[in-house]
Parts: C-alpha cells; structure tokens; sequence
C-alpha cells in the first residue's frame, strides 16, 4: 500500500498526501513511509477519501493520482473473498463520481488528474 507515493516521492519535493480508507493497508502505508525516511515527505490518511478536504485544502493540490477501485459495483458480480482486495478492486466503498468529486476540490486552477487501475 501507498507504492504511488512512494515512486512520486523520489521525483518531487511536495508534500505527498496518501488516503486510505482501510485500516490495515493504512497502516502498511505508514510503515513505509517510515522504512524509507519519507515521514517530513508523505502523509498517510486513514479516512474516506470523501473526507480528505478536512486534512489538505481545497484549491491547493497540484497533482492528484488516483488507483482507484475499478470494477462496478454489481449485485452479480463477483467479488474477491478477500475483504480488502474486494474493497481495493470495486466500487465498495467509493465511486468514480465521488473520486474525480473529490479531485476537483482538492486540485488548483490547472492542476492534473491522473486516474489509474491496477490489478
């Protein structure tokens, strides 16, 4: 968990925010942080992402890097078992609308969106 960060650190100088709704992989993500003296560099986020405007201001963000979940979220679908690779995976706990919501507010006048998935 926060392996953007982590590449994106080593090519800026800004201060990097990681949002992480699940507990555990938030705490992976600090750890890290940590492991690569990265903490004066890289904040970790424990929160829904439809929170972060308590934490970073609103028109102040550069660059906004999303991996977001990227399959709908489906009655029929199928899921993975593990809980948070599903959550990681589908719209469980947020949504395209509500991650590119989010960027809009958190971006300044010009500033970029990268949307990606993973899998």
């Amino acid at each position: 968990m926060g392996a953007v960060g982590l590449f994106i650190s080593d090519r800026t100088n800004a201060h990097i925010f990681e949002v992480e709704i699940q507990d555990r992989l938030a705490d992976m993500a600090s750890r890290s942080v940590k492991l690569n003296n990265l903490k004066n560099q890289v904040t970790v986020i424990n929160d829904d992402l439809k929170n972060t405007t308590k934490y970073v201001k609103k028109d102040s963000v550069d660059v906004v890097t999303v991996n977001p979940p990227y399959f709908l979220n489906y009655e029929t679908s199928e899921k993975n078992p593990n809980e948070y690779l599903a959550i990681a995976r589908h719209e469980l706990t947020t949504n395209l609308s509500q991650v590119v919501e989010t960027a809009g507010k958190l971006l300044k006048m010009n500033g970029k969106f990268f949307y990606g998935a993973s899998s």
